[in-house]
């Protein structure tokens, strides 16, 4: 019933929503996985004593299962198994990872640009990487099994 009333109510929006349904899928598997990086990486560092640096690699390490799980199922819904997908997925996020480093280093140390419009640049490009690598190359193979299957 409330998907009826909000397709009459906001027609446009739930075109849109769904024309782009794996991006906003993306954003919001994303912002979950963020934010149990972001709380584990905390609770380390407050109530652990953990250094910064460690604490947050110890949230990367920890929400990277709930990101694999949510963009494997809500954002790309692939079925079944790849044995090559979680390899394909950590050595991802692995370069996602190094990229966040390198980025800011280039071009703060690098070039001298300003750290917040280097941040900024680093929190744009990262995602963007991340999510044409899962699409390409992560979670590709499942695509295109559902891509041919018959309907």
């Amino acid at each position: 019933m409330p998907i009826k009333f909000l397709r009459r109510r906001f027609p446009r929006t739930i075109a849109l929503l769904t024309r782009f349904r794996q991006p906003v899928a993306y954003l919001v598997v994303g912002g979950f996985a963020g934010l149990v990086h972001l709380t584990v990486a905390f609770s380390a560092m407050h109530f652990g004593g953990i250094e910064p640096a460690h604490a947050s690699l110890i949230g990367f390490v920890v929400a990277n299962p709930f990101s694999y799980v949510g963009h494997k199922l809500v954002t790309f819904m692939v079925p079944g198994r790849d044995v090559f997908e979680v390899a394909r997925f950590v050595v991802s996020a692995l370069i996602g990872l190094a990229l966040a480093s390198a980025i800011p280093y280039a071009l703060i140390d690098g070039l001298a640009v300003p750290r917040l419009a280097a941040l900024a640049v680093t929190v744009i490009v990262i995602p963007i990487v991340n999510f044409l690598a899962m699409r390409f190359w992560v979670f590709a193979h499942g695509l295109k099994q559902r891509d041919i299957a018959p309907r």
